[in-house]
Formats: C-alpha cells, structure tokens, sequence
C-alpha cells in the first residue's frame, strides 16, 4: 500500500510542477523574444489552460508510466525477497522503462512550447504537433540532453547547489531549440 501511495504522491507532484513548467516556459519565451516577463508569468498555468496543461502532462506520464510497470513491479517483488533472478529482473527491467522515458522526452518535449504559442489547439493537435517537428530532430535534441550531463555532473559536486544554473542554462537552450525549429518549419513553408 505504501508503494502505491508513494507512485500516486509522486505522479501528482509531477502534474503540478508540469502547471509551473508553462510559466516557466514563458518566461523562457519572453526573454528569448525580449518582452518583458514578470515573476507571476510563473502562476501563469494555474490561471490559463489548467485543465489542458494537466490533461497533457497525464498523457503524457502516463505512457512513461506504462513502459516502467515492469521495472516498478520487480522492484517491488525485490524489497519483498532479495533474489538474484529477481535483482537480474528488475535491472533488465530497467532498460525499456529508461528508453520509453526517453523517446516521450524527445517525441512530445515541444508540446508544453507549443500550448504556450497555440493554445487553441486541441491536445491531440499538440501531441500531433510535436511529434512532426521532432520527426527529424530528435538525434539534435538528445546530443543536446547529453552535452548537458556533465554541467549537471558538476553541479552535484557543489552538492547540486550549482544545478540550479544548469537546469536554467538548459530550459534556456530548450527554448533557443523550439525557436530554432519553429523558424525552420515557417521557412520551410514559405518555400
């Protein structure tokens, strides 16, 4: 039960701080845009579009969810009965719940960018969406993630004090690659 409660208490946390996320997305585009951007576009998502931002934050871990119910459930048998056939389980177990998380990073990453700039669109439209402008680019956004890795290595030296400028550093460069790709596909469609 208490495994259950932790999965739940921890899915929730991640929906809402996909509610902060838009906020700071927008900030993020504003500073890219030079607009002026305020400490309350942070609250930005509890006020617009909530129900939209959650409903695609659910999709969207839910899927992750889906593809780490074989690690989540030898993982729970292992505290249970400490096996070796168990343990060897759930470290194989491991690696499909790693990459099902990493290509809904890479394949659906720009649909929170893109419900800030068309918040009109449905969320099937956003998903949509952002699945064609990764079509093509998602090796450039994952030897992005990977070149941050050893900024955030860093950061955890300073007891993870000094992640808090690589995880800016890092949305920013999110940000710059969503513009990079939006400008790309309006010049591809002005041709």
């Amino acid at each position: 039960t208490s495994y259950v409660i932790m999965l739940v208490i921890s899915y929730l946390i991640d929906i809402i701080s996909g509610i902060f996320l838009i906020g700071y997305i927008i900030q993020n585009l504003k500073i890219m845009c030079n607009q002026p951007f305020f400490i309350s576009d942070i609250f930005y998502g509890f006020k617009n579009h909530t129900n939209k931002i959650i409903s695609l934050r659910f999709i969207i871990l839910s899927i992750e969810l889906i593809g780490s119910l074989p690690f989540l459930f030898f993982s729970y048998f292992v505290q249970q009965d400490p096996t070796y056939p168990l343990i060897a389980a759930t470290v194989l177990s491991i690696i499909p719940a790693i990459g099902v998380s990493i290509w809904m990073e890479l394949e659906f990453s720009m649909s929170y960018y893109l419900l800030v700039d068309f918040p009109d669109y449905e969320l099937k439209e956003l998903l949509r969406t952002s699945r064609s402008l990764m079509k093509e680019n998602r090796g450039r956004l994952l030897s992005l993630m990977v070149s941050f890795l050893p900024l955030y290595l860093l950061g955890f030296l300073s007891f993870g004090i000094g992640n808090l400028w690589v995880s800016s550093y890092f949305r920013m460069s999110l940000t710059e690659f969503y513009m990079d790709l939006i400008s790309r596909k309006n010049a591809s469609k002005s041709e």
